[in-house]
Formats: C-alpha cells, structure tokens, sequence
C-alpha cells in the first residue's frame, strides 16, 4: 500500500480493461485485473502471494452518524477468474479501521493488528468459470472514534512455495465494489461511489 490519500486506488500490479478472456464487466464498460503480487516498492528477491488493491475511505466527515458505536460498514465487491490449472486462488476482502490521520494509513495497515479498532478479512474459493462473476461482502464495526477506513480487495495463491517465487495472476479480476453504512434496525446509507 503506498497512497496517503483517501478516494485513490493503490496496491499492487493491476491494471483497468474492458471486456477481455470472455470476462464482461459485472458493471459498466471496465473492470480491473490482477496482474501480479508485488509493486514497485516491492524488496528485491521478496517472495508475494497476495495481490491487493487497497483504499482508504475518511470516516471524519461521517462522525455525526458513527457517534454512537453501532454502525457497520459492509463492503461488496465481484471476482470473477479464467479457469487455472493446478494452481488454486482465493479471492478476499480485509478491512480496518483506525484512530488518527488517514495519511498514516500506509504505516498503521502495515501493524494492523497492533494499530487498528476493528479488523475483518473473508476468503472464497475463485471459481474458474469465465462467465460467473462472485460477490464477496465483509461487514466490519465502526467504532465511534474511528477516523478511517482501509479496505482491500484481492487475490492470493493459495498453498504457495517458496521456489515459485511472486505470484502471477493469469486471469483475475474485480469489478463494482461498494460501500454501505449499516445500523442496527435501521435503514442503509450507501456511501459514495467507489472508482
């Protein structure tokens, strides 16, 4: 994760595509592949299984709603995946959420455990069927003094070897992702447009 901003994409090697592999968009003309699972800041000879796309979402200007510890962000995204052989891959989403500024979100990602309010992470199996988008949601606690969220969305090889070196992703993509901002008993907020 390298961007201090909130609203931008950052992550690793990835790029933007319309329809491509007999892969439609789930929504709207584009999508964005995975491509690999490291980045430029990645260390030499490092060994990466996960590739990420990862964003920060400011909870400031939501503090009025979020007061009272109760809410639940629940985030949604589609995967889909050309079938691979021998070669299974998980498709995830991890969230947290964090006190302080959101241009520490890099610094305070990387310990998450250690730094963090409220952490979720779901898995699923990536289903190699080219036609077949997945929807994946995690729902994550808002803790009243948060001040932002980090989200990510990705896809891992599951049981890598060290001998295989970074993983590659030879057809691995994620598509409308959103945000809603839930509370108990009550009706749901979406919340801004994800690009």
């Amino acid at each position: 994760m390298s961007s201090k901003t909130t609203g931008k994409w950052s992550g690793d090697f990835s790029k933007v595509v319309t329809a491509e592999n007999g892969i439609q968009p789930h929504n709207g003309k584009e999508m964005l592949r995975f491509l690999r699972a490291d980045n430029t800041l990645a260390k030499q000879g490092s060994i990466n299984y996960v590739g990420e796309a990862v964003q920060t979402f400011d909870l400031r200007p939501l503090r009025s709603e979020i007061s009272s510890g109760t809410a639940q962000i629940e985030i949604t995204g589609w995967f889909a995946s050309l079938p691979t052989e021998g070669q299974p891959f998980n498709f995830l989403i991890k969230a947290a959420t964090f006190p302080g500024e959101p241009k520490d979100a890099p610094i305070l990602w990387e310990d998450i455990a250690h730094s963090s309010l409220s952490m979720v992470q779901q898995q699923i199996p990536a289903a190699a069927n080219a036609t077949q988008w997945q929807s994946l949601s995690v729902s994550i606690p808002v803790p009243a003094n948060a001040d932002f969220l980090v989200f990510e969305c990705g896809v891992l090889r599951r049981n890598p070897r060290v001998t295989d070196g970074t993983a590659e992703f030879p057809g691995h993509y994620v598509d409308d992702i959103s945000l809603r901002l839930r509370f108990p008993g009550q009706s749901v907020i979406p919340l801004p447009a994800i690009k």
